[in-house]
C-alpha cells in the first residue's frame, strides 16, 4: 500500500507524464481492479503468488500490446 494514493492512481499519474509507459500490476488482492483496468493503456495484471513463467508471460503480453498499436 502507498501512503498518499493507491497503485491505480499512481499508474494514472505516471501515464500522464509518459503515455508510452507499460504497466504490470501485481497484487495478492485486487478488488475493483478489473473494472478500472480498461481505463489504462498497456496495463497487465498478475495475481500473487505467481511463478517466473506467469511473470514472463505478463511481460510478453504488455510489450506485445504496444507493438499492435503502432
Amino acid at each position: 500500500a502507498l501512503p498518499a494514493m493507491d497503485g491505480f492512481e499512481l499508474s494514472q499519474l505516471l501515464q500522464e507524464r509518459n503515455p508510452a509507459m507499460k504497466l504490470i500490476f501485481m497484487s495478492a488482492q485486487a478488488p475493483g481492479f478489473d473494472g478500472r483496468r480498461t481505463q489504462l493503456e498497456a496495463a497487465e495484471f498478475i495475481q500473487k503468488p505467481f511463478g517466473i513463467d506467469e511473470f514472463n508471460d505478463a511481460i510478453e503480453r504488455v510489450l506485445k500490446s504496444g507493438r499492435e498499436k503502432r
